[in-house]
């Protein structure tokens, strides 16, 4: 319902007002969003900053949509040409802060974070984007405690199991993530298996794995038709997810069939943004199946591009601990991948 609306919406822009910029908006986003066709949406957007670069809300959509596009240096570029424009936009500064973060501006990225706090407090986004990067980009659960602890807002609470996790309290990040509402990801319920695992817990480590699973498969089920490129992005994170329960539960030939599907599927189509989702899902099952050489590699691959995931988290996350203690080569990797610094001033 909502495309026909944008549909019909445009259709009569076109005809009244065709060369107006939020015309010429809507043109963008509609390729981007529903016909999901990347190149006609960057050549529309920047076509309209560059006849109106003065507007906030074209640098900001062409600045969303160049994450999909993996140019991490054009999409921090023009969402901080947006924020110049409008500083008080609480959407700009919270995109903003992600794109620092995801391509290792820390510092920036929690400068932005609390500047988003200061424009909207009662938003939850601006305190994950802070947590986030206290947490999976420099692994500080001092300072990420600090936030947790002033917040009473779920989407944000829910990260203190990380917390406990990496402070060697898995039965409190059990404990936790119980009460915490699951809602319909398969995540929660793998990582439980996890925690119960590291406890000793083998018969509800089975039962959570199990959960996991079936969660799984019914999203793989779910996913749009791979003929689509939404449908492409869709099935190469649910084979991934999928294959970490399964490599859990011991059923090792089809927890490595998952992922050699969403391998392929990752070279048929490749989002700048959720192919690092898929690549840590993938890294992670390789692990659990013992494939420890294609594991780091894996990783290699994910810690190259912007991510979310940097070397300070993978460090001491209890989920790569044998690759840490019994994988030399995985160390090796990521100290290389430190040397080169921040991926936006590797790419300058």
């Amino acid at each position: 319902i909502t495309e026909l609306l944008l549909v019909e919406a445009l259709t009569a822009a076109e005809r009244y007002a065709p060369s107006a910029p939020e015309t010429q908006l809507a043109r963008g986003i509609h390729a981007y969003f529903y016909d999901t066709d990347w190149s006609i949406a960057e050549r529309r957007l920047s076509r309209l900053t560059r006849e109106y670069p003065n507007w906030a809300d074209g640098h900001q959509m062409l600045g969303i949509m160049l994450r999909r596009m993996d140019q991490w240096p054009r999409a921090v570029a023009e969402l901080e040409a947006a924020l110049a424009l409008d500083p008080r936009s609480l959407t700009t500064t919270a995109f903003a802060s992600t794109a620092r973060y995801m391509v290792g501006h820390h510092d920036a990225a929690i400068e932005l974070a609390r500047r988003a706090q200061m424009i909207d407090p009662s938003s939850p986004a601006p305190q994950v984007n802070e947590v986030r990067t206290l947490l999976w980009g420099l692994a500080d659960t001092t300072s990420a405690l600090e936030v947790l602890q002033r917040t009473p807002h779920d989407a944000v609470y829910s990260w203190m199991d990380f917390v406990l996790q990496l402070r060697g309290d898995p039965e409190g990040a059990i404990r936790l993530r119980e009460r915490m509402p699951m809602g319909g990801q398969p995540g929660s319920r793998w990582q439980l298996a996890m925690l119960h695992r590291d406890v000793g817990n083998e018969a509800t480590m089975r039962m959570w794995a199990d959960s996991a699973r079936a969660m799984s498969e019914r999203g793989v089920e779910a996913c749009p038709p791979a003929e689509r490129d939404t449908g492409r992005w869709c099935l190469q994170i649910a084979l991934a997810e999928l294959a970490i329960p399964l490599a859990i539960l011991g059923d090792t030939v089809a927890a490595l069939e998952a992922v050699r599907a969403s391998e392929l599927e990752h070279r048929q189509f490749h989002d700048g943004y959720q192919s690092t989702i898929g690549r840590a899902f993938r890294g992670l099952a390789l692990l659990e199946l013992g494939h420890w050489a294609e594991a780091t590699e894996e990783y290699r691959l994910l810690l190259s591009r912007p991510s979310f995931m940097h070397p300070p988290m993978l460090r001491v996350t209890p989920a790569t601990r044998p690759l840490r203690e019994s994988w030399p080569p995985f160390l090796a990797m990521l100290d290389s991948i430190e040397a080169l610094g921040p991926f936006l001033d590797r790419s300058r």
